[in-house]
């Protein structure tokens, strides 16, 4: 009886585990979605400075001259950054559902390693076009206080900045749905055309976090989604 009880003992530790791993094998993945925030804590309302930029064929401009008193999204992307590669298709049907309506976009990518010749395939694969700006030196991104690599920014036709976060809630880290459930970003360019404020002024945008140099990296915090 002895014997048997030292055994049984001695195999406890295995019995263990092997009950365990059923219960890891099915443990969820992380869920992140966005989350709205407080617009006024994160620069909503504010004025955006005239900033000028030059897009990938060398061509200089600045916000005031691509607006022309209108409003004009900028997006925050990239080629290497999953979610970004994600949303691309969406970009490029949100801006061309609101090219009519008189919406200017304007693509900004500040990842400072990717290459140009993906960046040109990138823009032609998915038909951009609104100038596409290589942020190398951070102007823009340190102007609008970037977080992310999927952040939109909502500017009215006075500059003033009336929303920022993700484009919606279709993709982020861990899931991926069929269709957004809430479309954030059209909701605000909806809004701003009929003369309206947004509902949501902001939310967190779930992708690559943003380092800008001389600066400790500040991503925007998300909870786990359900």
């Amino acid at each position: 009886m002895h014997r048997f009880s030292l055994k049984v003992l001695l195999l406890l530790p295995w019995l263990v585990t092997l009950l365990t791993l059923p219960v890891l094998a099915v443990r969820p993945p992380i869920r992140e979605a966005p989350r709205i925030l407080n617009g006024s804590e994160y620069g909503v309302g504010r004025t955006i400075p005239d900033l000028a930029f030059k897009d990938l064929h060398g061509q200089r401009s600045r916000l005031s001259l691509l607006s022309e008193n209108r409003p004009v999204v900028i997006l925050i992307t990239g080629t290497g950054c999953p979610l970004c590669k994600r949303y691309a298709p969406s970009l490029a049907r949100l801006e061309k559902d609101y090219a009519e309506r008189g919406v200017r976009f304007l693509f900004v990518n500040p990842n400072k390693a990717e290459k140009r010749n993906k960046i040109i395939k990138a823009v032609g694969t998915h038909n951009f076009k609104g100038p596409y700006v290589l942020d190398t030196q951070q102007s823009i991104i340190r102007s609008l206080q970037a977080k992310t690599t999927t952040e939109a920014f909502v500017l009215d036709s006075a500059r003033i900045l009336v929303y920022r976060g993700a484009v919606d809630d279709q993709y982020g880290f861990g899931y991926a749905l069929n269709a957004p459930r809430k479309t954030y970003l059209r909701d605000a360019l909806n809004a701003v055309l009929a003369g309206d404020s947004p509902t949501v002024t902001a939310t967190s945008a779930p992708g690559c976090e943003l380092w800008i140099d001389g600066e400790e990296p500040a991503a925007i915090e998300t909870p786990s989604a359900n």
